[in-house]
């Protein structure tokens, strides 16, 4: 995957994928094929390969998918916004209590203020202006904007980053407080390069900055990529998804680690098949063999001492023989700590960010990383925290090491 020099955030393009398209069984034989992308007290709506959508009854589905809906959708099965009653199925609904730890975010098209000015070539969105330098129709802008958007309040919404760090806007200047994201799409000239965010400063400030994407990397299935998955393969949006979260949080001041690690897993958990993006994909991921495959078996993802990583300058996280594992890392080990220790990392992260809103120099962000690092021992020793994450991975047959 991904990065260049002190202005450029490159992401490098990554086949990567989770199988989460599921078979769905109705009491009347029939069967669904799809992924969940909306739940009411009455119906389920799930989306298949194609970008498809179904709408049945909860009371009409199998009962071994009804408990399997309550068993690992508890954020579907909160309190009724009333007291009526519509069917057996949505008396079991009401009757449970609100349990979501996973906020699942889907938008349609009216969440999203769709306007196209193709006299311009643009499209706008409530918070991002597409300027197509590659064309592309109608219908794949409007699926862009979407995911886009749920992007958007994906970000808004991770549980880590405290929530003074995360813009609501692009605006730079206080009296352009509706001043949209611009995401350019574009043929890029860099080899292997998917897309990147680009920004410039002075004196500590960002003048301007603007996210490019390739036009390929816009796929919204396996089968539409190319590479022979089966069509119930689902794609993350992974390189937008990566470029939008720096953007968003462009002014948190983190380290390399730090920073491609987040940009990764918002990037991770966005669909690219419907305007979903989901919290809780990571466990699936890492059980998925598509995921770090050069972390299975006999291979191993090295990483230096877990501070020294996390405190990493670019100059060598961005080095050629070793970018891949350091981003591989980056991404592992925020998942650990949403997994295992969230509100630990968090604290870590309120002290590690800066949120002044101005461009702080390399070794400051270090610096301030290397400052909060004990939040994360909590009393304890490196060495013991290092062993801890290699032995989660280590289940989920992921190799990990600490040198």
């Amino acid at each position: 995957m991904k990065r260049a020099i002190l202005i450029f955030t490159l992401f490098l393009s990554a086949s990567v994928q989770c199988l989460l398209g599921r078979t769905w069984t109705l009491r009347n034989g029939e069967t669904r094929e799809g992924e969940i992308v909306k739940c009411t007290r009455q119906n389920l709506t799930i989306v298949d390969s194609d970008g498809k959508k179904s709408v049945f009854a909860i009371a009409g589905l199998s009962d071994a998918d009804f408990e399997y809906l309550k068993k690992n959708y508890p954020e579907f099965f909160g309190a009724p916004k009333s007291s009526k009653k519509d069917d057996d199925a949505s008396e079991e609904i009401e009757e449970r209590e609100s349990s979501s730890k996973w906020p699942i975010i889907s938008l349609n098209d009216d969440d999203i203020a769709f306007r196209w000015d193709s006299s311009r070539g643009r499209f706008y969105t409530r918070h991002y202006l597409f300027d197509m330098k590659q064309k592309i129709d109608n219908y794949d802008a409007l699926d862009l904007a979407k995911r886009c958007e749920s992007a958007y309040e994906a970000v808004r919404l991770l549980p880590l980053v405290p929530d003074e760090m995360k813009r609501k806007s692009a605006a730079l200047n206080p009296s352009e407080p509706h001043k949209k994201f611009v995401i350019e799409i574009t043929k890029i000239p860099e080899s292997g390069v998917g897309g990147y965010y680009v920004k410039t400063f002075t004196g500590g400030k960002i003048i301007s900055e603007i996210v490019k994407v390739e036009p390929d990397q816009l796929v919204k299935t396996a089968e539409m990529f190319g590479r022979g998955m089966d069509k119930n393969t689902y794609l993350p949006i992974s390189t937008l998804g990566h470029e939008l979260t720096h953007e968003i949080l462009s002014f948190c001041n983190a380290t390399c680690a730090l920073d491609e690690g987040l940009a990764d897993f918002v990037g991770h958990g966005l669909y690219s098949t419907a305007a979903v993006f989901r919290f809780d994909l990571y466990p699936k991921m890492l059980d998925s063999e598509k995921y770090f495959e050069n972390g299975r078996g006999k291979k191993k993802i090295m990483l230096p001492s877990l501070k020294k990583f996390l405190t990493m300058p670019k100059r060598d996280f961005y080095r050629s023989n070793r970018r891949n594992d350091n981003y591989k890392g980056a991404l592992l080990v925020v998942i650990y700590f949403y997994l295992n220790d969230p509100e630990t990392f968090k604290e870590f992260l309120a002290s590690a960010l800066d949120a002044s809103g101005e461009v702080k120099g390399e070794n400051e962000n270090a610096s301030r990383c290397a400052k909060a690092f004990p939040i994360l021992l909590k009393g304890g020793k490196e060495e013991a925290l290092e062993k801890k994450i290699t032995a989660f991975y280590a289940t989920h047959s992921i190799n990990i090491e600490f040198r």
